[in-house]
């Protein structure tokens, strides 16, 4: 899928990504399985602390989805989805103004895109 079309969804399911438990930022990525880069481009979920779908549900939250999909142009598209656990032992990690922003307002915001005159 291109680049495009991830961004794209991203935008459109931003906000829906982000209200999952730990969510720091969704963004397009690449999926890692076993802490190798598959190379296959996704949808990934930053969120400070990584937990199992059985603890999500114990506490009564949703994991988030294997998949996420929109329409564009009348056709359903769909992407996969990563998570990941953002931590360091410098600092410690928080919403940031850029991350509570949708990601077309970030790309913009660090400059990977021109704003529109």
């Amino acid at each position: 899928m291109n680049k495009e079309k991830l961004e794209k969804i991203v935008d459109e399911t931003f906000e829906r990504l982000m209200a999952h438990p730990n969510a720091l930022n969704v963004a397009v990525g690449t999926k890692w399985i076993g802490g190798k880069d598959t190379g296959k481009s996704c949808v990934v979920i930053y969120v400070s602390e990584k937990k199992s779908k059985n603890a999500l549900l114990t506490a009564g939250e949703k994991p988030v989805p294997k998949t996420v999909s929109i329409k564009i142009n009348g056709v359903r598209t769909v992407s996969k989805t990563d998570v990941v656990e953002l931590r360091s032992p410098d600092f410690e990690m928080g919403k940031t103004g850029i991350s509570n922003q949708l990601p077309s307002i970030q790309r913009r915001m660090m400059g990977v895109i021109k704003n529109e005159e």
